[in-house]
């Protein structure tokens, strides 16, 4: 009987042990295998296409998350899809960030998923005249105001010796971008994909390109509430793994990318093949993301287009807690928390 109640006991003391370790493993790794629900804002944008193609390959599934994917014409509509609570989390460039930076300090970026140092683009039509960067002085060309592109046409418009008295200038929404240059309301628009592909099918040959490789290196982030983030570890780190498993997956199956993406996106293979070579799809935190917002904000205040004259402290909107517990050579960025 003595006998019995020993191994018994000793039975009880393993499975505890295992239990324990399989506990202590999960918490060092952050899993949760709870599902849980997130709303998640998106966009077609190629620094976003992480996010497309965890969706697309059940990755969030696979990491115990009911997400719930809304997606949303631009990076600045699906941050304030999260200011307006329509999502849990955004993701956006880091211009909606920087404009918002100058309002309130209620949220942060937790990871990169994507840069671009070709997403933005001029295009312009032919028959207005357009045959180079100089022939825009005295042209009207359109962005979405307080965007990417907003930032870019300004970069744009110094490398080429142009300002804004010298064209006139107007602000659209970016999925009006496209028809407002084909019918000829203005002759030059600042854009982006899928935008700029819509563009050049309208257009076809009247359309010119005016493309700056490493002009701008926009970046797409994952942001949140400061609250919901302090609250939803493990979601971050769902999220984040997910992502991580999406970056794996792209760099191990280009081909199959491609088509995935075309299908999602009912672009061509050659677009997205070609937006692939000037992006840089992965997940980190870099301090050069600290000194781009840096350069936005002095923009946006040089050009009062906020009422706040202050320079935010960037540090304040960034949190590294989640990327660093599963990633921590991903992080570069020196940060409060």
């Amino acid at each position: 009987m003595k006998i019995r109640s020993l191994s018994l006991l000793i039975l009880i003391l393993t499975v505890f042990t295992l239990t324990s370790c399989d506990a202590k493993t999960s918490t060092i790794e952050g899993e949760n295998l709870t599902i849980e629900k997130v709303r998640l804002g998106i966009t077609n944008t190629p620094p976003s296409w992480l996010a497309l193609i965890a969706d697309e390959m059940n990755y969030f599934k696979k990491h115990a998350l009911d997400v719930n994917v809304k997606s949303f014409k631009s990076g600045k509509r699906a941050l304030n899809g999260l200011f307006l609570d329509k999502v849990d989390i955004a993701t956006t460039s880091e211009s909606p960030v920087v404009f918002n930076s100058m309002r309130r300090q209620d949220f942060s970026i937790f990871a990169t998923i994507g840069s671009s140092s070709n997403d933005n683009i001029i295009v312009a039509a032919r028959d207005s005249g357009v045959t180079s960067p100089r022939d825009l002085k005295g042209k009207r060309i359109a962005t979405q105001s307080m965007s990417s592109s907003h930032f870019y046409m300004h970069l744009f418009f110094l490398q080429n010796n142009l300002s804004n008295k010298m064209v006139r200038r107007s602000f659209m929404k970016v999925e009006e971008l496209p028809q407002a240059l084909h019918s000829k309301k203005v002759d030059a628009i600042s854009t982006r994909e899928p935008f700029y592909s819509e563009a050049m099918v309208l257009l076809g040959e009247n359309a010119i390109v005016f493309e700056t490789p490493g002009l701008y290196l926009k970046s797409f982030e994952l942001v949140g509430f400061n609250d919901y983030l302090t609250k939803n570890s493990s979601i971050q780190i769902k999220i984040l793994k997910s992502l991580l498993d999406a970056e794996d997956y792209l760099k191990n199956n280009e081909a199959e990318t491609i088509e995935l993406l075309s299908k999602r996106l009912s672009l061509s293979k050659a677009n997205i093949k070609k937006s692939l070579i000037t992006l840089n799809l992965s997940v980190r935190l870099e301090q050069s993301l600290i000194l781009n917002m840096e350069d936005q904000a002095r923009w946006i205040i040089t050009n009062k287009l906020e009422k706040n004259t202050q320079m935010p402290n960037f540090l304040n909107y960034i949190s590294t807690k989640a990327l660093r517990r599963i990633k921590p050579d991903a992080v570069s960025i020196i940060s409060k928390n």
